[in-house]
């Protein structure tokens, strides 16, 4: 038995045990850190959070940055569905569907990089606007990640695939080729089947940010740090996340993994609005440039193959 199997079966076995221990962990650190430094010292922007406290907002900044990725995609999605009747065995207005898609991923892929020179070059501070936009990207990002799967029992970012689910996804693949091929070449319907085909990668992209999501848990939570009990908390649920192999988070642990995240999102976007450091611009202007360039460049791929 590995050590993530061990750690797992310890902590569901053990999850009331090892959620208490984490708080009463977190408390009594949270009390010596007051003894020692005074409770001034638990605020978001003192220097002995200043590293975490950066981290966590880079990491947030990035994914803010990757989230526009799927925006577009479903609106790519509704494009191709909104005209597909238009360009019904007309290849012609396909293309300039297409082109017109691309040109508009390209403008987002340019703000993207001028974000990252911005920030190399000039060190040029964020705006209000774009502090907003940042913080939308947050909101959408962790709540339909977390809090909303996290509420309904239905994440399971470790979750393995059985071997029926296995074949299932194999015969939908082979389904959706014959669908497609008929409907291209028969009915020449492109806009459907464009449509369905961004609808095919947004469901397999927002699987594999699901997948990812259980790792970036830990650096997004280092922002509650100055809470320690709920840090400690968030701590033990990362590494049961993270291990989950055989069975699914329980609903009291969805709940509790949704009032972490609501709490990361809430102290992220105080922080964003109130009490951001200007030399941390630098990183998170390149970071978010970095996330919206790459993120977009992938589509930019996936539409030019379409």
């Amino acid at each position: 038995m590995g050590i993530g199997e061990r750690l797992e079966r310890g902590i569901t076995e053990n999850k009331l045990k090892s959620y208490f221990a984490g708080a009463a962990i977190g408390t009594i650190i949270m009390i010596l850190i007051a003894l020692l430094y005074g409770w001034e010292s638990l605020i978001l922007n003192s220097d002995l959070l200043f590293i975490p406290n950066a981290f966590s907002g880079i990491v947030m900044r990035f994914l803010s940055g990757i989230g526009i990725m799927l925006t577009f995609a479903s609106i790519a999605s509704i494009t191709f569905r909104a005209t597909s009747k238009s360009v019904k065995n007309r290849p012609g207005r396909v293309r300039v569907v297409k082109g017109f898609l691309i040109i508009l991923a390209i403008g987002i892929g340019i703000y993207g990089l001028l974000k990252i020179v911005n920030a190399v070059l000039y060190n040029q501070t964020i705006t209000l606007v774009e502090t907003l936009v940042a913080i939308y990207g947050i909101w959408s990002l962790l709540f339909f990640v977390y809090v909303v799967p996290a509420i309904r029992g239905a994440y399971r970012p470790r979750e393995k695939e059985t071997g029926l689910e296995k074949i299932k996804k194999k015969v939908g693949e082979v389904r959706f080729s014959i669908w497609k091929g008929y409907q291209t070449h028969i009915w020449k319907e492109h806009g459907k089947v464009y449509s369905k085909q961004f609808e095919r990668y947004n469901t397999q992209l927002n699987h594999a940010r699901q997948q990812l999501s259980g790792l970036l848990l830990f650096p997004i939570c280092l922002i509650l740090l100055p809470i320690p009990p709920l840090a400690c908390i968030a701590l033990v649920l990362w590494v049961r996340i993270i291990t989950l192999t055989t069975k699914s988070l329980s609903r009291a642990e969805g709940f509790l993994l949704a009032i972490i995240v609501l709490t990361v999102i809430i102290l992220r976007t105080w922080s964003f609005l109130f009490i951001e450091l200007t030399i941390l611009n630098y990183y998170f202007d390149t970071v978010y440039g970095l996330g919206v360039f790459l993120s977009i460049a992938c589509l930019v791929a996936i539409i030019s193959r379409a």
